[in-house]
Protein backbone atom coordinates (compact mmCIF):
# COMPACT_ATOMS: atom_id res chain seq x y z
CA UNK A 1 0.00 0.00 0.00
CA UNK A 2 1.42 3.48 -0.82
CA UNK A 3 2.22 6.20 1.81
CA UNK A 4 0.00 8.79 0.66
CA UNK A 5 -3.64 9.62 2.17
CA UNK A 6 -6.27 7.97 -0.05
CA UNK A 7 -7.79 11.74 0.22
CA UNK A 8 -5.03 13.52 -0.99
CA UNK A 9 -5.00 11.77 -4.38
CA UNK A 10 -6.90 14.18 -5.64
CA UNK A 11 -4.82 16.75 -5.09
CA UNK A 12 -2.75 15.13 -7.32
CA UNK A 13 -4.93 14.46 -9.87
CA UNK A 14 -6.52 18.05 -9.91
CA UNK A 15 -3.32 20.36 -8.79
CA UNK A 16 -0.92 18.18 -10.60
CA UNK A 17 -2.67 17.15 -13.24
CA UNK A 18 -0.17 13.52 -13.15
CA UNK A 19 -1.86 10.35 -14.51
CA UNK A 20 0.82 8.58 -12.86
CA UNK A 21 2.15 7.82 -9.26
CA UNK A 22 5.98 7.35 -8.79
CA UNK A 23 6.46 5.62 -5.43
CA UNK A 24 9.72 4.44 -4.27
CA UNK A 25 11.51 3.27 -0.99
CA UNK A 26 14.98 3.12 -1.00
CA UNK A 27 15.64 0.15 1.36
CA UNK A 28 19.46 0.74 2.12
CA UNK A 29 22.08 3.46 1.00
CA UNK A 30 25.44 3.13 0.87
CA UNK A 31 27.41 6.73 1.05
CA UNK A 32 31.02 4.92 1.00
CA UNK A 33 30.37 1.83 -1.02
CA UNK A 34 28.22 3.85 -3.72
CA UNK A 35 25.47 1.30 -3.73
CA UNK A 36 21.62 1.73 -3.36
CA UNK A 37 18.77 -0.63 -3.17
CA UNK A 38 15.11 0.81 -4.37
CA UNK A 39 11.99 -0.39 -5.00
CA UNK A 40 10.32 1.34 -7.30
CA UNK A 41 6.49 0.99 -8.05
CA UNK A 42 4.08 3.33 -10.73
CA UNK A 43 0.35 3.32 -10.50
CA UNK A 44 -2.39 4.82 -13.17
CA UNK A 45 -3.94 7.17 -10.08
CA UNK A 46 -6.92 7.45 -12.63
CA UNK A 47 -7.76 3.38 -11.87
CA UNK A 48 -5.40 3.33 -9.08
CA UNK A 49 -4.42 -0.30 -10.90
CA UNK A 50 -0.41 -1.04 -10.84
CA UNK A 51 1.83 -0.29 -14.18
CA UNK A 52 5.05 -1.38 -13.13
CA UNK A 53 7.25 -2.64 -10.23
CA UNK A 54 10.58 -3.27 -9.47
CA UNK A 55 14.12 -3.82 -7.42
CA UNK A 56 16.50 -2.06 -8.47
CA UNK A 57 20.40 -2.60 -7.29
CA UNK A 58 23.38 -0.10 -8.21
CA UNK A 59 26.76 -1.35 -7.01
CA UNK A 60 28.16 -3.56 -4.51
CA UNK A 61 26.06 -4.91 -2.25
CA UNK A 62 28.39 -8.03 -0.61
CA UNK A 63 28.30 -5.94 2.75
CA UNK A 64 24.37 -5.29 2.75
CA UNK A 65 22.34 -5.59 6.32
CA UNK A 66 19.12 -6.42 4.10
CA UNK A 67 20.56 -9.29 2.11
CA UNK A 68 17.47 -10.98 3.86
CA UNK A 69 15.04 -8.84 2.55
CA UNK A 70 16.24 -9.18 -1.22
CA UNK A 71 16.41 -12.23 -1.02
CA UNK A 72 12.87 -12.59 0.23
CA UNK A 73 11.97 -10.42 -3.19
CA UNK A 74 13.61 -12.50 -4.99
CA UNK A 75 12.30 -15.43 -3.84
CA UNK A 76 8.46 -14.41 -4.11
CA UNK A 77 9.13 -12.99 -7.57
CA UNK A 78 11.02 -16.37 -8.71
CA UNK A 79 7.91 -18.27 -7.70
CA UNK A 80 5.14 -15.82 -8.87
CA UNK A 81 6.76 -14.86 -12.35
CA UNK A 82 7.57 -18.89 -13.34
CA UNK A 83 3.99 -19.90 -12.67
CA UNK A 84 2.53 -21.09 -15.73
CA UNK A 85 -1.11 -22.17 -15.07
CA UNK A 86 -2.72 -18.70 -13.62
CA UNK A 87 -6.31 -18.47 -15.07
CA UNK A 88 -5.98 -16.75 -18.08
CA UNK A 89 -9.06 -14.52 -17.15
CA UNK A 90 -7.22 -12.75 -14.31
CA UNK A 91 -5.31 -10.84 -17.09
CA UNK A 92 -7.82 -10.38 -19.41
CA UNK A 93 -9.02 -6.53 -20.46
CA UNK A 94 -11.02 -4.20 -17.77
CA UNK A 95 -10.15 -7.03 -14.94
CA UNK A 96 -8.96 -5.53 -11.58
CA UNK A 97 -7.23 -7.88 -9.29
CA UNK A 98 -6.74 -7.39 -5.18
CA UNK A 99 -3.96 -8.11 -3.40
CA UNK A 100 -4.39 -9.42 0.38
CA UNK A 101 -1.72 -11.00 2.92
CA UNK A 102 -3.56 -13.20 4.87
CA UNK A 103 -1.12 -12.74 7.70
CA UNK A 104 -0.22 -8.98 7.56
CA UNK A 105 -3.80 -7.90 6.89
CA UNK A 106 -5.19 -10.51 10.24
CA UNK A 107 -8.38 -10.86 11.20
CA UNK A 108 -8.34 -8.56 13.87
CA UNK A 109 -9.60 -5.90 11.53
CA UNK A 110 -6.25 -4.04 11.78
CA UNK A 111 -2.68 -4.61 12.24
CA UNK A 112 -1.87 -6.67 14.52
CA UNK A 113 1.84 -6.30 14.17
CA UNK A 114 3.65 -3.87 12.35
CA UNK A 115 4.85 -5.76 8.93
CA UNK A 116 8.69 -6.14 8.73
CA UNK A 117 10.44 -5.00 5.89
CA UNK A 118 10.84 -8.68 4.93
CA UNK A 119 7.27 -9.25 4.58
CA UNK A 120 7.11 -5.95 2.81
CA UNK A 121 9.78 -7.22 0.44
CA UNK A 122 7.82 -10.39 -0.20
CA UNK A 123 4.42 -8.65 -1.30
CA UNK A 124 6.71 -6.22 -3.25
CA UNK A 125 8.20 -9.40 -5.22
CA UNK A 126 4.36 -10.89 -5.48
CA UNK A 127 3.51 -7.88 -7.04
CA UNK A 128 7.05 -7.37 -9.87
CA UNK A 129 6.27 -11.58 -10.36
CA UNK A 130 2.90 -10.79 -11.64
CA UNK A 131 3.69 -8.48 -13.56
CA UNK A 132 6.77 -10.29 -15.43
CA UNK A 133 4.53 -13.13 -15.35
CA UNK A 134 4.24 -14.98 -19.16
CA UNK A 135 0.40 -14.32 -19.12
CA UNK A 136 0.44 -10.77 -18.50
CA UNK A 137 -0.17 -8.10 -20.83
CA UNK A 138 1.73 -4.71 -19.96
CA UNK A 139 -1.01 -2.87 -22.10
CA UNK A 140 -3.64 -4.34 -19.54
CA UNK A 141 -2.65 -3.76 -16.45
CA UNK A 142 -5.06 -5.16 -13.76
CA UNK A 143 -3.13 -5.41 -10.27
CA UNK A 144 -5.11 -3.24 -7.90
CA UNK A 145 -2.82 -0.68 -5.41
CA UNK A 146 -4.78 -1.14 -2.18
CA UNK A 147 -7.07 1.18 -0.79
CA UNK A 148 -9.76 1.85 2.34
CA UNK A 149 -12.11 -0.89 0.62
CA UNK A 150 -9.93 -3.28 1.95
CA UNK A 151 -11.74 -3.88 5.85
CA UNK A 152 -11.23 -6.61 7.90
CA UNK A 153 -13.31 -8.75 10.45
CA UNK A 154 -12.27 -7.98 13.99
CA UNK A 155 -11.59 -10.94 16.25
CA UNK A 156 -15.03 -11.30 18.00
CA UNK A 157 -16.63 -11.62 14.73
CA UNK A 158 -15.23 -14.98 14.65
CA UNK A 159 -16.63 -16.66 17.89
CA UNK A 160 -19.81 -17.44 15.90
CA UNK A 161 -18.72 -17.99 12.76
CA UNK A 162 -18.20 -21.98 12.02
CA UNK A 163 -17.78 -22.40 8.34
CA UNK A 164 -16.63 -18.89 7.01
CA UNK A 165 -13.00 -17.72 8.01
CA UNK A 166 -12.57 -15.09 5.46
CA UNK A 167 -10.62 -12.19 7.12
CA UNK A 168 -13.06 -9.71 4.52
CA UNK A 169 -15.44 -7.90 6.31
CA UNK A 170 -18.26 -7.91 4.34
CA UNK A 171 -21.09 -10.60 4.50
CA UNK A 172 -21.86 -10.62 0.80
CA UNK A 173 -18.61 -10.89 -2.00
CA UNK A 174 -20.79 -8.25 -3.64
CA UNK A 175 -20.47 -5.70 -0.93
CA UNK A 176 -16.40 -6.37 -1.06
CA UNK A 177 -16.88 -5.66 -5.11
CA UNK A 178 -18.43 -2.53 -4.38
CA UNK A 179 -15.84 -1.11 -2.04
CA UNK A 180 -12.79 -2.07 -3.92
CA UNK A 181 -14.21 -2.64 -7.39
CA UNK A 182 -11.88 -6.12 -7.79
CA UNK A 183 -12.99 -8.83 -9.83
CA UNK A 184 -10.57 -10.91 -8.21
CA UNK A 185 -8.95 -11.51 -4.62
CA UNK A 186 -5.25 -12.94 -5.04
CA UNK A 187 -4.23 -13.83 -1.40
CA UNK A 188 -1.07 -15.62 -0.39
CA UNK A 189 0.49 -16.60 2.75
CA UNK A 190 4.18 -16.54 3.76
CA UNK A 191 5.20 -20.05 5.21
CA UNK A 192 8.52 -19.12 7.22
CA UNK A 193 11.31 -20.67 5.84
CA UNK A 194 9.76 -22.87 3.16
CA UNK A 195 7.40 -21.02 0.43
CA UNK A 196 4.38 -19.51 -0.50
CA UNK A 197 0.80 -20.66 -0.57
CA UNK A 198 -1.45 -18.71 -2.85
CA UNK A 199 -4.82 -18.35 -3.87
CA UNK A 200 -7.04 -16.72 -6.11
CA UNK A 201 -10.96 -16.04 -5.60
CA UNK A 202 -13.26 -15.16 -8.20
CA UNK A 203 -15.06 -12.16 -6.32
CA UNK A 204 -17.91 -12.14 -8.93
CA UNK A 205 -18.74 -15.71 -8.55
CA UNK A 206 -19.70 -15.59 -4.77
CA UNK A 207 -15.97 -16.15 -3.34
CA UNK A 208 -15.30 -19.37 -5.57
CA UNK A 209 -11.85 -20.19 -5.38
CA UNK A 210 -10.60 -20.64 -8.87
CA UNK A 211 -7.06 -21.50 -8.19
CA UNK A 212 -5.56 -22.97 -4.82
CA UNK A 213 -1.27 -24.06 -4.56
CA UNK A 214 1.80 -24.29 -2.45
CA UNK A 215 5.26 -23.26 -3.89
CA UNK A 216 8.74 -24.42 -2.14
CA UNK A 217 11.18 -21.31 -1.86
CA UNK A 218 14.43 -21.77 -5.04
CA UNK A 219 16.81 -24.17 -2.86
CA UNK A 220 14.26 -25.23 -0.47
CA UNK A 221 13.20 -29.08 0.28
CA UNK A 222 9.25 -29.18 1.08
CA UNK A 223 9.41 -31.85 4.28
CA UNK A 224 5.26 -32.22 4.05
CA UNK A 225 4.83 -28.53 5.73
CA UNK A 226 3.38 -26.86 2.54
CA UNK A 227 2.01 -30.73 1.00
CA UNK A 228 0.23 -30.20 4.43
CA UNK A 229 -0.62 -26.24 4.56
CA UNK A 230 -2.21 -26.45 0.91
CA UNK A 231 -4.18 -29.25 1.91
CA UNK A 232 -5.31 -27.45 4.89
CA UNK A 233 -6.67 -24.75 2.36
CA UNK A 234 -4.89 -21.58 4.08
Amino acid sequence: MHGINLADLDLIRTDLKAPVLLTYQIMEFSEPEMSVIVYLRFIDIENMKILSSGLVQIGDHSNSKIKNEVLAFNDAYEIVKSIADFPKRIYEKEVRVGLLNTDILNITGKYKNSPSKKLVAIENGVITGLIHNEKYQNELPVIMEKSSGFKLKYAPVFKSIVFNTSPILYEEWTEFIAETKCDFLFSYRFINDNGLYLKIIDTKSNGKIIYSKAFVFNGKLDKGILRSSAGKRL
